[in-house]
């Protein structure tokens, strides 16, 4: 329960300006959240259950279902065209995340408005199964076989690498190396939630 009210609050604040654009009312805010924590906690609490052919298939149906089930009502709730706009904001959020990891790195020497604009485009043109997880959820790549892991580590190292030397293009080398930090601390922050996922299976 503890878990589920620090989701809550923390969906509310990610998702404040997708709340703001869509125009929603207190109520349709409260009723989104409840339905997108549904979706982190209830519809994918067992890793194994959710990857077909494991070790609980029923389960697994069962959570495929839910899953569905809870994605229709947020798409009744925020209409077609509002879902769309939550799919694609959804899909911003670890660059977003990682925007604001190197706001409180860069100190004196803040983005410019344009180095803002092209940064975030670099990193939202990443792979979103990558990327996702520096906010601090937890990547599906987690649920698999340590060779899952292994190989996740490697494309995310890649893609991390790609970032870095596109970003040396418009940012200076105090913010490059700032960048450099919050993407290297993003790795190892994915690696200690990695570490007890297998300590708790």
């Amino acid at each position: 329960e503890y878990l589920r009210q620090y989701g809550l609050k923390e969906l509310k604040v990610r998702y404040a300006p997708l709340f703001q654009a869509l125009k929603m009312t207190p109520e349709q805010t409260e009723r989104f959240t409840q339905v997108l924590c549904d979706l982190w906690f209830d519809t994918s609490g067992v890793p194994a259950a959710l990857r077909p052919g494991g070790d609980d298939e029923p389960a697994a149906a069962q959570a495929r279902a839910a899953k569905t089930e809870k994605e229709n009502e947020l798409r009744l709730l925020l209409g077609e065209s509002g879902y769309e706009q939550f799919k694609e904001f959804t899909l911003e959020i670890p660059a977003r995340a990682t925007l604001d990891l190197l706001y409180g790195q860069l100190g004196d020497k803040q983005l410019t408005d344009d180095q803002n604009t092209r940064l975030f485009q670099i990193l939202k043109a990443e792979p979103y199964e990558l990327t996702h997880g520096i906010e601090g959820d937890v990547n599906k790549a987690f649920f698999g076989p340590q060779s899952q892991v292994d190989a996740y580590l490697q494309r995310l190292a890649e893609s991390n690498e790609r970032v870095l030397q596109q970003a040396s293009a418009i940012l200076t080398p105090e913010q490059l190396s700032a960048l450099s930090t919050v993407l290297a601390n993003g790795v190892k922050a994915r690696q200690a939630r990695a570490a007890a996922l297998f300590q708790m299976r």
